[in-house]
């Protein structure tokens, strides 16, 4: 897929990692997924400084619906051939009421258009602390509905705290197709690392690197959110 980069606002909670929009719409880090869910309403605005092509805005929004619940939807512009190309998605996910422990455990599910392809997936993610860090597994299955293809991809995560305000983050995602960056094969694998900062009880900001092995890019990102 194309490469996509988020400018965003969003509170980054200090007792709860992962709290902050990934580069895909759901809460997680950079790019993988959770299990943890938003609460009130979180706003965006996406720009990819570091592309191989010039960044052009892009919003989004992440709801907390109820209790283990949130909903949202990105939409943003890409270039394609001699103009822009619109690109949006539509994201949900659900905390399942499961007695795991420490454990926290999700189903998530999204449709959305990337330049000319229509693209959906379903996701499973369970998180847990372990060894001083948030650790996350995430297992998914893709499909594109325009061009046939489909394939299972999975992830892993580890989130650390270094403080109530700072805490760094590393992925590592594999599979058909696995998440937004462009492969050279079908089969996918690319690793991402990123730090971010609570600036205010409210606003955030993320620096990271996401893509290597495919081809690394500098992503900065902050967050706003409304509401606890």
């Amino acid at each position: 897929m194309k490469k996509l980069f988020i400018l965003g606002l969003a509170l980054l909670a200090a007792c709860v990692a992962n709290a902050i929009p990934t580069l895909t719409g759901p809460t997680g880090g950079l790019e993988l997924p959770t299990a943890n869910v938003a609460t009130g309403v979180t706003v965006s605005m996406n720009l990819d400084v570091a592309g191989d092509s010039p960044a052009y805005p892009s919003s989004g929004v992440l709801f907390g619906v109820c209790k283990g619940l949130e909903v949202g939807g990105q939409f943003g512009q890409v270039n394609a051939g001699d103009g822009r190309e619109s690109t949006w998605n539509v994201n949900g996910k659900y905390q399942l009421p499961i007695n795991a422990g420490a454990a926290k455990i999700a189903i998530g599910a999204g449709f959305g258009q990337d330049i000319f392809d229509h693209l959906w997936n379903v996701y499973l993610a369970g998180t847990t602390p372990m060894w001083g860090t948030t650790a996350t597994a995430n297992i998914g299955y893709s499909k594109d509905a325009t061009q046939g293809w489909n394939g299972i991809s999975a992830g892993l995560a580890m989130e650390k705290s270094l403080n109530e305000t700072t805490s760094v983050g590393a992925e590592f995602l594999f599979g058909d197709k696995a998440g937004i960056f462009t492969a050279v094969a079908p089969f996918e694998v690319h690793g991402n690392l990123y730090l971010t900062r609570m600036l205010t009880s409210q606003f955030s900001a993320t620096v990271g690197l996401g893509g290597f092995g495919q081809g690394t890019d500098l992503y900065v990102a902050g967050a706003y959110k409304f509401g606890k």
